[in-house]
């Protein structure tokens, strides 16, 4: 994080931060395949979720996931300076929905996701997902889909976009 409260976006994730993931393929279904991705206590779900595409050569998928966490790093982008103003909660949250794609960008599998988490009062919080530290558990169904998707970025905006064309424009 910046000294001004803004985030720094980066596909650079840690490896190791989530040594209790445990992986389980339900089934395959006309190409595409479809993970149990369970999270224990104290892994760091988004950098775990980087290092399952990896692992599993993921080109696109998308996935959904709920459990908790004991810390979150959320953010809000903001149009004028092109980066992401951090807005995460602290301390404990019931994290009420995860959900995100992987695709392909500089030749590499990233995660681009996104939580509803809500504190002991109820109140909730949403935003583009940096970090998830999970207490006690985060379940997570992943689909990986046959062929795959990328991320260019968007100089406008100042951060990598899906791109659902190929590279020769066709849709």
């Amino acid at each position: 994080m910046t000294q001004d409260g803004y985030l720094v976006v980066s596909f650079d994730v840690k490896k190791g931060q989530a040594p209790g993931m445990q992986v389980r393929l339900l089934g395959e279904y006309n190409g595409r395949r479809d993970y149990l991705v369970v999270f224990k206590k104290g892994d760091e779900a988004f950098a775990g979720l980087h290092e399952f595409a990896e692992k599993y050569q993921v080109k696109s998928a998308s996935f959904t996931g709920i459990g908790a966490a004991n810390s979150i790093v959320l953010g809000w982008i903001s149009p004028d300076k092109k980066r992401y103003k951090n807005i995460g909660p602290v301390g404990q949250v019931e994290v009420g929905g995860l959900m995100g794609n992987i695709a392909v960008y500089n030749d590499r599998s990233v995660v681009h996701a996104h939580a509803v988490v809500s504190a002991s009062n109820g109140v909730t919080s949403s935003g583009h997902l940096f970090e998830l530290h999970v207490w006690p558990t985060l379940e997570v169904m992943v689909s990986v889909y046959p062929g795959e998707i990328s991320k260019t970025l968007d100089p406008e905006v100042g951060i990598p976009l899906l791109a659902p064309c190929d590279g020769g424009g066709a849709c």
